[in-house]
């Protein structure tokens, strides 16, 4: 009996991309996404100038139990730094504090308007660090405070 006979094995949902754009440095990005309720994926794949590509994100649930957001921060080596997040849709913006003391105001990268999601996406230098992202209403303030 062959070993992987009678099991399933975990394949990737079709994603779709729900928004894409270009740095001023050259780099290519977009965001895609799908899944089940359950088994959700947003990802943020990049594609630099010289060509190679990389990709990272998230799955699980579309949003854990009782959460607004879910988030997701990583690189590639000695990549870029990727700060993605998954939000319920009444989220109008997303506030990203840097280590460097910048501050973003992110606004959707796309949206899943079936499921009533929006993500929010930013390609950072390798050294920066984040020290927060917030979730803002549309008058600017912290959502829920």
């Amino acid at each position: 009996m062959n070993p992987a006979e009678g099991t399933n094995p975990m394949t990737m949902p079709v994603l779709t991309v729900a928004g894409r754009g270009t740095l001023p440095t050259g780099e290519r990005w977009e965001v895609r996404a799908g899944g089940t309720q359950q088994d959700y994926y947003t990802l943020l794949r990049t594609v630099h100038p010289d060509g190679h590509e990389d990709e990272g994100g998230m799955g699980g649930p579309e949003l854990p139990d009782g959460a607004i957001l879910t988030t997701y921060t990583g690189r590639a080596d000695g990549g870029l730094l990727r700060v993605l997040a998954r939000t319920i849709s009444v989220i109008y913006w997303m506030r990203l504090e840097l280590g460097s003391g910048e501050v973003r105001v992110l606004t959707p990268a796309g949206h899943d308007g079936p499921r009533g999601l929006s993500f929010y996406a930013a390609l950072l230098p390798p050294t920066e660090t984040v020290t927060a992202l917030l979730p803002l209403s549309l008058e600017g303030e912290v959502f829920g405070t």
